[in-house]
Formats: structure tokens, sequence, C-alpha cells
């Protein structure tokens, strides 16, 4: 007889205080100053601890913009110790929201140098308080979530969601960058090329559930001179989900966002984050209630990889019949769309996981250079990469999909 899937799932808040700034943006660290003016909505740090048989994995997600890959591994140790579960069975997730405060990440400086150059998180006090209480509530998210596993079953799927648009527009032989589609209305942005919205629903026997989604767009309705504590959308979305699935709580990964925004973007305002999360969040919703449950077992595997000088720890679980794939990286839409494609099964996709790269563009997009290829290239990515990363997620799912059970 097979041994049931048993998930537990936690979250802790990451409460904030009005000295600590916000990451996102390089135009507030050049031109605002330091501190933020509150919490729109709070931040949390979640948990989702999966087991059967000798299989385990756990995820942790946090409201935080990014991590470098050095304290990735470290606070997936900490996760680890405090599950009881393998290091190399532990993800660690950013939503990527701009509207989070900055912590003391060393390893993070250079990394952001190419995109931020007004950015360092050395020697701050407020931010040494945010990397401790971060810190802090990964621990216990991953013990409270590994504490509580009872039997539940597991059901997945996917839809399309147009939430976001591409914001490279093709213009005289390159591209021009559309950062807001109201004020840059003459360029006309077309919808993004990954619009799948995908989840995992893991409901127990008294009726409550978690909902493990995601989708790609850059979680920026807030924009630079926003100076409010968020989730962003993804935070307005999860209040949707609650709101119309009882009983659930949902853990946020963010999909493909490399050069995907959300059509109200970079407001100074909070007005957008609403209809954002009414969107994704009530497409999600109703997947939840949609899905079917899949019997088949949890298969978990993982694979340090080189790519150029980038050194990665990928991950890849199978679970209701989907595929969680993880990656350290804002993956282009174009390369997410192809990686669809390759795998026969509903697709999770985690980007900004184990870490942060930076942007993985698409081959054709390096000819056509500005912003995002620029940086890439800063950190050494060439043309050729980022499809290079497509083949190594695309034989971790084959892995995870052919694991005895499948």
């Amino acid at each position: 007889m097979t041994t049931p899937l048993r998930a537990g799932w936690a979250r802790v808040a990451l409460p904030t205080r009005s000295d600590e700034s916000l990451l996102g943006y390089d135009y507030r660290q050049e031109r605002m100053a330091p501190g933020n003016d509150g919490e729109l909505d709070p931040l949390y740090a979640r948990a989702l601890c999966l087991r059967q048989g000798g299989s385990a994995a756990l995820l942790v997600t946090l409201d935080h913009c990014v991590v470098s890959v050095g304290w990735a591994a470290h606070l997936r140790a900490r996760a680890a110790a405090a599950a009881d579960i393998p290091v190399d069975a532990v993800v660690v997730a950013c939503s990527h929201t701009h509207s989070a405060p900055l912590a003391e990440d060393p390893g993070l400086d250079h990394d952001l140098a190419a995109a931020l150059p007004h950015v360092s998180t050395a020697g701050d006090a407020a931010g040494a308080r945010v990397a401790a209480r971060i810190e802090a509530a990964v621990a216990e998210a991953a013990a409270r979530a590994a504490g509580l596993t009872v039997p539940v079953t597991a059901a997945a799927g996917t839809a399309p969601c147009g939430l976001a648009y591409i914001r490279r527009i093709p213009a005289d032989g390159g591209v021009a960058m559309c950062w807001n589609p109201r004020e840059q209305d003459h360029l006309q942005p077309l919808p993004a090329r990954d619009p799948a919205l995908a989840v995992v629903h893991l409901t127990r026997t008294d009726g409550r559930s978690a909902l493990l989604w995601s989708l790609g767009a850059h979680p920026v309705c807030l924009g630079k001179t926003s100076r409010v504590v968020s989730a962003d959308w993804p935070g307005a979305a999860a209040a949707t989900i609650a709101s119309l699935v009882p009983g659930c709580d949902p853990l946020f990964v963010l999909g493909a966002c490399g050069d995907a925004h959300p059509w109200i973007a970079t407001q100074d305002r909070a007005d957008g984050l609403a209809p954002l999360g009414a969107a994704a969040g009530g497409l999600a919703a109703a997947l939840a209630q949609a899905v079917r449950p899949d019997a088949r077992p949890l298969a978990v595997a993982a694979e340090r990889v080189r790519i150029g000088p980038a050194e990665m720890d990928l991950a890849a679980w199978r679970v209701g019949g989907a595929v969680v794939l993880a990656a350290p990286v804002e993956l282009f839409q174009s390369l997410a769309a192809d990686l669809r494609t390759r795998i026969p099964a509903p697709v999770v996709l985690a980007t900004n996981a184990n870490g942060w790269t930076g942007y993985w563009p698409a081959r054709a997009d390096h000819a056509a250079g500005n912003y995002e290829v620029a940086a890439a290239e800063a950190r050494g990515r060439r043309p050729g990469d980022g499809e290079a990363l497509v083949e190594a997620l695309v034989a971790l799912a084959h892995r995870v999909l052919e694991a005895p059970g499948g």
C-alpha cells in the first residue's frame, strides 16, 4: 500500500520599521530619504513541507525582493536543520516585491551593481535587523510546517492569465523599454509570451488547504516613488485567494518575469493592486476548485550546474501531477514558454529561488540589447546561456517525471 502524501504549512509575519529602506528601484537610494512610510499590507515568510515514504521537500517563500546565492544557501541550511530535511530538498524563494525592506546581504552588492548602482547592503543597522528577522522567520516557518504534516490529496493544473505585458518593444533595430503602459502609450506593448498560471492544491481531510501557485510578472505595481511596504500584486492576489477559498493558505512563487510587467505598473499610488490581485487571485482560486487529485508519489531531484560564470542550485519536484521547477534567475518569457512545451505536465515555475543571478535573456534578446541584456552581460552572461538553462531544467523535470510511480 502506498504511503499517503503528507503536507504541513505555516506562515510567520515579517513586521517592518520605519527606518528600513526599500529595495527594488535605484531611484529611492539615489534621490529619496532613507526609510519607508509604513505597511500597506503585511509581509510574510511562508513554508510548505512535503513528505511521502523516503522523499521529503521543503519550500520557504519570502515577501522579499532578492537574496544572494550565498545567503540563500545559508537560509536553506537553517530551514533544513529546523525541518530535519536534507538541504538539497530545500528551496527558498523570494516573491521579488520591490516594496520590501533592504536586508544586509554582502554577497548581493556586486550582483546589484549593474542594475542598482546606488544600492549597498553593507554596514547598515536597519539592514542587519531585516536580515536577522528573515533568518529567524525562515527557521520558525520551516519548523512549524514540518511539525504539522498531515495526510493530504494533491491536485494541479494550469491556465492562461493575461496579467502581464512584454516590456521590451522592438524599435529602430533595437528595443525601447516600456515601464508603464499608461505613461508610454505610444509604445503599445504586447501580451506576455508565457501567461501560464499554475497551481498545486493540497487539501486535508478537514477541508483546509494550501495552494502553491505561480505566475510570471514583475511585482512592480508600486513604483519608484512609492515608499509603502507591500507584497505588491502577489500579496493582493493572496488576499483574494484566501477570501474565495475558505480555509486556504496561498504560497506564491514567481514565474518568468525577466521581461514582463503587470498591465498596471510602476504607480505612485496603490489603486492598481486590487484589480491585479483580483485577476490573478480569482483565476488561482478557480483552478484550486477545478483541478482533480493525482496520486502519483512525491519525487524530488536537485542539481548544481554551471552555465558561464554562474553556479546555481536547481530543483525539481513531482507533486499532484505537476512539476515544480526552481532556479535563481529572472527568466525571459520566451524561454519559459519553450520550457513548458517540452514538459508533459503542468509546470509550477519558481524563479528567484535559491538566490538571484539576475536576468537570463533568450539568444535573440542579446542582439537587441538594452537594460536587462546590459545587466546580464555585465555579469558574464552570453547568448545561448538562457537556452542552456532551459535544457538543464527540462532534464531535471524529466528525472522526477520518470521516477518510480510516475
